[in-house]
């Protein structure tokens, strides 16, 4: 009701209202188009934002602590738990889940745990994939503490939550698909054994197609001369 007079109000995300998987997904757009304009691998390159996700991530939702957001309900303890005056208001005497701080150590973790496992990556989009089982999974539970969560309307579940649930399934659904081909040696245009997801490795992919763009014009004018 709030918009329906005020369509353009959607657009002020500095007002409110951009959550992580809005953000995730405006920038996936904008990666996918700029990787189909400079003809670079779009798999490849989340590879890399997944891990800086999680970084990113975990270190982002501190900002909740200081903003005293986006925490739990009380945690019935009296040795564990956060309070300040906006939990003391908002929820009454007693310490409450620091949810923050749980989903920034599951983060963190997984960038620790995928920076392994991406060692032995067997195709493209593998370790993205991972990112997505990883915080999914994390999100499903970390979510269910939470007091601040939107409902999915005449129902008692919560949004955050059904799309940890479906990200967990889907990502696991396709990584176990690819790896099933990449096992069977199916996926050889995409197979990348010594791929190394970082910066430096992307700027000389990213090199190497400019020299091949370069002399592939290079022997079409010189084909065009004679």
């Amino acid at each position: 009701d709030s918009y329906k007079n005020n369509l353009l109000d959607i657009f002020k995300i500095w007002e409110g209202g951009l959550a992580i998987y809005g953000g995730i997904i405006g920038g996936i757009l904008a990666a996918f188009v700029v990787c189909k304009i400079e003809k670079l691998n779009f798999y490849n390159l989340l590879d890399m934002v997944g891990m800086s996700l999680l970084i990113g991530q975990g270190i982002g939702r501190w900002g909740n602590f200081v903003n005293q957001e986006a925490y739990g309900a009380l945690t019935g303890s009296s040795w564990w738990g956060m309070q300040s005056d906006v939990t003391i208001k908002e929820m009454g005497e007693g310490l409450v889940h620091p949810c923050f701080l749980y989903e920034s150590i599951w983060c963190l973790t997984g960038f620790v745990v995928i920076h392994f496992l991406s060692k032995k990556r067997k195709f493209s989009g593998e370790v993205f994939l991972m990112y997505l089982a990883w915080y999914g999974f994390g999100r499903m539970f970390i979510e269910g503490l939470r007091t601040d969560s939107l409902f999915i309307p005449g129902t008692g579940i919560r949004i955050s939550q059904m799309l940890g649930l479906v990200l967990l399934i889907a990502s696991l659904a396709v990584l176990t698909v690819g790896l099933v081909f990449a096992y069977k040696n199916k996926l050889a245009k995409v197979l990348v054994p010594d791929y190394v997801p970082d910066i430096k490795a992307f700027r000389e992919e990213q090199k190497r197609i400019e020299e091949q763009r370069v002399a592939a014009k290079r022997a079409a004018r010189m084909g065009n001369a004679q």
